[in-house]
């Protein structure tokens, strides 16, 4: 503490922080500001006035007849704030020295000088002649701050000997009015060598909109002032036009501007009309204050505990500042930044003190940032830069080198109704999966935190295909165990990829890619499971790499076609309709299978657009049927999973048959079973809203889900489709033709129609027909056609393979 005094006393003594006092000067200086005396005017040698009286400098006859003005106008006192050092004319001086004579009451300045910066300072008076005629003479010495602003003033000041009083001082002497002059403490001269001062104050500054009276010198000399205007106050002639006049800084210049010199000298004048000049706190009041400040703050920082220590601080600060600001309105200014800056560097020493300083600091920080950076916030395992650092070691393989297995791991346990619930508990079962996974690998596996959902695992020391099985298959059943949390319980679904170095990669970069397009195998199969990379698999991942990219403008460049296969009365075999089968050509990729695409189109959202132009496309072909006197014929539409279940399908499909302007009956829509099954209440509603429309309902590949009789005769359908599987065995396997047979006795006792499809020979289409199948589909009468192909079978009569 004694340290902290004597540091800060020092820098008290040594006016080290002048600029921040200064700052903090003119930061309190509004709280004291005096308004500006109506006693006082200002008459300026403007711009107006050099336009309308001619150049500069003007003959001293024109002074003479501004100051006989004055004098007609009983002004208190005129301070000529105007430099006449140097004849001009004997007649003009003799004119001038006249007029101040008479006047009685005009105060002169008196200036240092210097003509070069190794000449010595030298005083510049009046011509004899015109100070023997003044009443009194006042210096005009401005002091400028490190800052360039000008704040202070001394009250008497002259070469060798301060004898000069200031002019605003000496216009309120030779008016015969007291000034009041502050109690100021004896100092040593300031300033250039030569020129003494004594008697130091600082200008209170009125408030920048509260300027003194201006007048134009240009305006009074022509009459244009009235005389009741300066009865009785105190006028300050100076130039104030640009390139002529002094120009300084102040707290209160406007806009960082400069202010003339003569307006500088009236803000004097007016804080001792009012009586409220300031002055520096005394060094025996100053000194004390200080310290003891110092010692007060650094007392309270150092009892108070550390975490009130910024509050202590800023207590310290507000105490000072505010007590600077009290001081001030008694006229006194008191320096408080050499308190503050102790206060703060008092706390800050104390701090590092208390906290063993920053080299432990440092390491601390450096070793958490370094945590953070390479491991996972929550799990607290190494995130995939660490991962990828053990990799970037595997290259070529030794001979002794033993392979290295790498798992990705993927649990979607947050995808449940329970874990949407209760999100905010994903911290907690994030740590306890953690924890599983410790306790189903080996002590030496590299377990890492790839992202939110997924986990690499590093298996070294001959981890390769044959014993990877056992142990992925161990770990997949201890995290497909439900996790209890708050009094629920959560079950995972999680998914691996493996890749083993150096049979899948020769490299670490390549060997977490191949994990990863196991790991997408694995998620595209159902999840649940696990799945070694082979390079089939990469093929496999490729080829669908450029099916997504393919069917993303497929649609756009017209890729698509709708394709017909006649649909045949199973008795006539008369075409009484077609499905419309969607088939794709892609100019680089040739034909591609729906098997291929539409598992695609499903994944990349695009389904719905797909389906909806087929619907259209099959419409238009209607009409185009009827226009033709082709029908009427019935057209099959398949519908998706995803477009059965899309809220917009009723839409879409009645907007379709509005643009074509067919009946609902002439359209069949096809819903797989395991669809219809998957979501029994949904599918049921859906069917409903389509059956009460006008659609025909058929339910395609019968026989391949699970339905039930009682589960079937809930949906509103009006046909089953006997699946191709069934139909290509009939003959040939005693199962399949029961398999026909149950299908077809079902269907009749729930009044429902029949359509066997794949059908390739006569022997299955007279099977089907024996027993009771209404309508066949398949090679035997048609393979898929494009649409002017199939109207042209159409054509024929109707009968094909006829």
């Amino acid at each position: 503490m004694l340290c902290a005094v004597a540091f800060g006393l020092w820098l008290a003594a040594q006016q080290s922080l002048m600029r921040l006092d200064l700052r903090l000067y003119d930061l309190l200086l509004p709280l004291q500001s005096p308004a500006m005396s109506d006693r006082i005017a200002v008459v300026t040698i403007d711009d107006a006035s050099i336009d309308a009286l001619g150049r500069w400098p003007w003959p001293r006859q024109r002074h003479a007849e501004l100051v006989d003005r004055l004098t007609a106008m009983r002004v208190k006192a005129v301070g000529l704030d105007v430099l006449f050092s140097e004849a001009q004319d004997a007649a003009a001086d003799s004119r001038l020295a006249e007029a101040i004579r008479r006047n009685g009451r005009t105060v002169l300045p008196v200036a240092p000088v210097r003509n070069g910066p190794q000449t010595p300072i030298r005083e510049l008076l009046p011509l004899p002649e015109l100070a023997a005629a003044a009443a009194a003479l006042g210096h005009v010495d401005v002091e400028l701050d490190i800052d360039g602003y000008s704040r202070q003033f001394y009250f008497y000041g002259g070469l060798g000997d301060a004898r000069w009083p200031g002019l605003p001082l000496a216009m309120l002497q030779v008016a015969g009015e007291p000034a009041r002059l502050p109690d100021i403490e004896a100092e040593p001269g300031a300033g250039a060598s030569g020129w003494t001062r004594r008697m130091r104050t600082l200008i209170p500054f009125a408030a920048a909109d509260d300027p003194p009276l201006r007048l134009s010198y240009a305006d009074l000399l022509n009459g244009r002032v009235t005389p009741d205007e300066l009865v009785d106050k105190y006028v300050l002639v100076g130039v104030a036009a640009a390139g002529i006049g002094d120009l300084i800084s102040t707290p209160v210049s406007l806009d960082h501007g400069r202010t003339p010199g003569v307006e500088l000298i009236a803000q004097v004048l007016n804080g001792l009309l009012q009586r409220r000049m300031l002055r520096f706190a005394p060094e025996s009041v100053r000194l004390p204050l200080t310290g003891g400040l110092i010692a007060i703050g650094t007392l309270v920082i150092v009892l108070l505990p550390l975490r009130f220590g910024l509050l202590a601080v800023a207590g310290g600060m507000l105490v000072t500042v505010s007590g600077a600001a009290l001081l001030l309105r008694q006229g006194l200014w008191f320096a408080p930044a050499a308190v503050l800056v102790m206060l703060a560097l008092a706390w800050l020493l104390w701090s590092l003190w208390c906290f063993g300083i920053e080299e432990r600091l440092t390491r601390h920080l450096l070793k958490r940032l370094d945590h953070q950076t390479r491991h996972h916030p929550v799990s607290g395992l190494p995130n995939q830069g660490m991962l990828e650092e053990r990799l970037r070691h595997l290259g070529d393989p030794l001979p002794d080198m033993a392979p290295v297995g790498l798992l990705v791991l993927n649990l979607s346990w947050q995808e449940s109704a329970s874990g949407l619930l209760h999100r905010h508990t994903g911290d907690a079962l994030l740590r306890r999966i953690v924890e599983r996974l410790r306790e189903a690998l080996p002590a030496n596996s590299f377990v890492s935190h790839l992202n939110s959902d997924d986990f690499g695992i590093l298996l070294p020391d001959g981890s390769d295909g044959r014993n990877l099985q056992p142990l992925v298959d161990g770990m997949l059943n201890q995290l497909r165990q439900p996790l209890a949390q708050e009094r629920r319980e959560l079950l995972m679904v999680p998914s691996v990829g493996i890749s083993v170095w150096p049979d899948d990669a020769r490299d670490g970069p390549g060997l977490l890619r191949n994990a990863y397009t196991a790991l997408f195998q694995a998620r595209l199969a159902g999840g649940d499971d696990s799945c070694f990379y082979s390079a089939d698999i990469g093929q496999r991942l490729q080829v669908r790499a450029e099916l997504e990219q393919a069917i993303i403008h497929a649609l756009e460049r017209e890729e698509f076609r709708v394709f017909y296969q006649a649909q045949v009365d199973a008795v006539s075999h008369r075409i009484i309709g077609a499905e419309a089968l969607l088939r794709w050509h892609n100019p680089r990729l040739g034909w591609i299978s729906p098997s291929e695409f539409i598992p695609v189109a499903e994944h990349s959202g695009l389904i719905d657009r797909i389906g909806n132009w087929v619907l259209n496309m099959v419409c238009l072909e209607l009409k185009h049927l009827e226009c033709e006197g082709l029908g009427p014929l019935r057209l099959a539409v398949n519908l998706s999973p995803l477009q059965f279940t899309s809220p917009r399908l009723v839409l879409e499909i009645q907007e379709a048959l509005r643009k074509s302007g067919m009946p609902p009956a002439s359209l069949e829509l096809e819903v797989t079973e395991s669809c219809m099954m998957s979501n029994l209440g949904d599918a049921v509603r859906a069917m409903n809203n389509l059956h009460e429309l006008g659609f025909e309902l058929a339910v395609d590949d019968f026989g391949t889900g699970y339905s039930s009789l009682s589960a079937l005769s809930a949906f509103p359908v009006d046909r089953l489709k006997i699946d191709q599987s069934f139909t290509r065995e009939i003959g040939s396997s005693d199962s399949a033709d029961n398999i026909v047979l149950s299908i077809l006795s079902m269907a009749r006792s729930l009044g429902l129609g029949t359509i066997a499809e794949g059908v390739e020979t006569p022997e299955q289409a007279a099977f089907l027909a024996r027993h009771g199948c209404d309508e066949l589909q398949g090679y035997l009468f048609s393979r898929p056609l494009p649409a002017d192909e199939f109207m042209a079978l159409v054509r024929q009569g109707g009968r094909p393979g006829a």
